[in-house]
């Protein structure tokens, strides 16, 4: 499979300046914070499930079994001691890209800017990687027009937030996604389809993953 070459995360530049401005406005009150597993228990009961399509939301075992297998990890935004948002990471080694499993920020916390403040906080606090890799459903099988419009906002907020759109698209449990990347560390020769086939068998025993993953480079 095929490299492709990415630039390193550089949101835009008016994404930038808006997350400079909120960081000042918010003081030293916002901060990144590494969970615990019963954090994520917490987050997964009382946001995660409400948060996400029921079709996207695993059981909570699966996520604690790749926590015990060290594939797993996660991340709350917090103002003091209030979570605003959190990421949930399947991590299959510091050499390489982690896929973002759940991003979301707290209901009542949206539209507020803190989508880009967690991806930049997120940049600088995962520096051990490579960078991360991120699905997004695929507009181009949306069935209705106001999820074609949802998909197509939720590609251009992450391009503006310094991620790229790849060659690969996937296919899991009949959900079709584009894969978008956001690498770290400088201009980078990143073989996306080899990335994600490593996470995928990081989530997947094989079983499941012969019958239900698909990964597809479109060059």
């Amino acid at each position: 499979m095929s490299k492709q070459i990415f630039r390193k995360f550089k949101p835009d530049g008016i994404i930038n300046a808006q997350i400079d401005r909120f960081k000042q406005a918010a003081g030293n009150d916002m901060n990144l914070r590494k969970l615990t597993l019963e954090q994520v228990r917490e987050i997964y009961v009382e946001h995660l499930v409400f948060d996400f399509p029921e079709a996207e939301v695993k059981p909570f075992s699966r996520i604690e079994n790749m926590w015990n297998e060290g594939v797993y990890s996660a991340y709350g935004l917090y103002n003091e001691e209030e979570l605003t948002g959190y990421a949930l990471f399947v991590t299959p080694g510091e050499e390489h890209y982690v896929l973002l499993d759940y991003f979301a920020i707290c209901r009542d916390k949206r539209c507020g800017g803190y989508g880009s403040l967690i991806l930049k906080m997120l940049a600088e606090n995962l520096t051990h990687t490579r960078g991360i890799i991120l699905e997004v459903e695929n507009p181009d099988f949306a069935e209705k027009d106001e999820d074609l419009g949802i998909m197509q906002r939720r590609i251009v907020f992450y391009e503006k937030n310094g991620l790229h759109q790849t060659e690969i698209t996937s296919k899991l449990f009949g959900v079709e996604y584009r894969t978008m990347i956001l690498p770290f560390d400088g201009d980078d020769k990143v073989n996306v389809y080899e990335e994600l086939s490593r996470i995928y068998h990081c989530m997947f025993e094989d079983a499941v993953f012969e019958r239900w993953v698909e990964i597809r480079d479109k060059k």
